[in-house]
């Protein structure tokens, strides 16, 4: 009652309803078992489909086994990133919306924007969903970016060593 002046759509209770229950968002609040499960599902789905094939026509697996391995690694760790990028900035976004006290809306389209200043009940659901939901998601989410990226550049430099020494 308290939220009708921004449409249903644009409340950031609701844009976190529906990230909640979008398939790859929801990947930042499973399990720890579940969520590795879906990251390594990812990276060795790209690895062995796209990485492999490439990386061996690249690299001949028999003489260069080590370049082909990096090679199809990094592969699959720069699609985990970017989508784990993408997810990161969906709960960024709204995790956003939920914290601050005004919020843009627009009513039938670009050129219509608004600003809507949160009531204290409203604000304050919106940052406990904020501060007890939204801020976990994220934390678990750049964990993951920080170790994915920071094996992929691992790789990236082992290859560009080895490729170098030869």
């Amino acid at each position: 009652m308290l939220e009708m002046a921004v449409p249903y759509d644009q409340r950031p209770v609701n844009e976190l309803t529906h990230l909640r229950g979008s398939p790859m968002y929801t990947w930042a609040e499973l399990s720890n078992s579940e969520y590795a499960k879906k990251l390594t599902t990812l990276f060795l789905a790209v690895s062995s489909i796209l990485g492999g094939p490439i990386s061996a026509q690249t690299f001949a697996p028999g003489e260069q086994p080590l370049e082909c391995f990096l090679s199809t690694a990094s592969s699959g760790l720069v699609v985990v990133v970017l989508s784990v990028l993408r997810v990161y900035l969906g709960w960024s976004y709204v995790g956003n919306r939920l914290l601050s006290a005004v919020i843009p809306y627009e009513e039938t389209g670009w050129y219509d924007g608004q600003i809507w200043a949160k009531p204290p009940e409203v604000l304050a659901r919106d940052r406990l969903l904020g501060l007890y939901v939204v801020k976990p998601a994220l934390g678990r989410l750049k964990n993951t970016l920080l170790g994915c990226v920071g094996i992929a550049l691992l790789f990236i430099v082992a290859l560009t060593w080895r490729l170098s020494g030869q």
